[in-house]
């Protein structure tokens, strides 16, 4: 029976991520978009497993990006998702480190993708500053709302 609550709620956090991912997106002026679903992924990554956090994080955030017109990044997001969310989880006793960590690892994943996708460094250079934003966002986004879930004893 445990197995299915895992199950079940990797499946409610893929769609959590997924709706956070594609609700609000503001574009970045590159061809990419800041949005809230990374606070989602730090969120999920605090109760889930890792390989389910990890799957959670790639399918709904990659899912966004193929409904909302992004099916270049699927790819890409899929994999630099699930990396966030692994980062994250093995740095849950430090979950600063954690967040530097998963922010690395978007900012350059990005980084790498739109270099390769617009055949530019300058470009990608670009990419930057807004995934540093996201980032940003997400972390405080998730702290003001991890209290709220220990509360509900979704941690438990």
């Amino acid at each position: 029976i445990m197995k299915l609550k895992v199950l079940t709620l990797s499946a409610l956090s893929a769609a959590f991520i997924f709706i956070a991912t594609i609700i609000i997106q503001i574009p970045n002026g590159i061809g990419g978009y800041i949005h809230f679903g990374d606070a989602m992924i730090f969120l999920f990554a605090y109760i889930l497993p890792t390989p389910y956090a990890m799957l959670a994080a790639g399918l709904g955030s990659c899912f966004a990006d193929l409904l909302s017109g992004y099916s270049i990044y699927v790819l890409p997001t899929f994999i630099i998702k699930a990396l966030m969310a692994y980062c994250f989880k093995k740095q849950l006793n430090h979950p600063l480190v954690g967040y530097i960590f998963s922010i690395s690892i978007l900012i350059l994943g990005y980084f790498l993708v739109d270099a390769i996708i617009y055949q530019s460094f300058a470009i990608a250079f670009l990419s930057i500053v807004p995934n540093l934003m996201q980032g940003i966002t997400a972390t405080i986004l998730s702290q003001l709302l991890a209290p709220m879930l220990k509360n509900m004893k979704v941690f438990s």
